[in-house]
């Protein structure tokens, strides 16, 4: 398929509509058009980058910007709850639970093992 600016509007309205994730993380994970219209529109020739794909279809990218909702607080409490739950705390089982706490995880404390550090004296 040709991508055009019009064919990725259509889709990232399509998602919209169906009230699904348009953060870059979740259209990524889902592997399917929504995910080929993200990478077509972040070519020079169309948009050049998600956000401004996400504005062009009416949405406000900044409201879908998974990275606005974490803090180091709120990382902690969502690794307890997973660890709680019975999930090993390891990146890789933490990031098919949820890639983008996994993402942010490393993105605030600056290594994976500082955040599970971190989890273990935060109460």
């Amino acid at each position: 398929m040709r991508w055009t600016k019009e064919e990725v509007i259509r889709q990232i309205k399509r998602a919209k509509r169906a009230g699904e994730p348009l953060n870059r993380a979740a259209v990524i994970e889902r592997g399917d058009d929504l995910t080929r219209a993200l990478w077509a529109a972040t070519r020079r020739g169309l948009f050049g980058s998600w956000p401004r794909a996400l504005t062009a279809a009416g949405v406000d990218a900044s409201s879908e910007a998974c990275y606005e909702r974490w803090d180091k607080q709120s990382i902690c409490w969502e690794l307890r709850q997973l660890q709680a739950d019975g999930v090993a705390m390891t990146r890789r089982a933490v990031a098919e639970e949820s890639q983008a706490l996994a993402s942010a995880a490393v993105r605030h404390f600056g290594s994976w093992s500082a955040a599970v550090r971190a989890m273990t004296r935060r109460r």
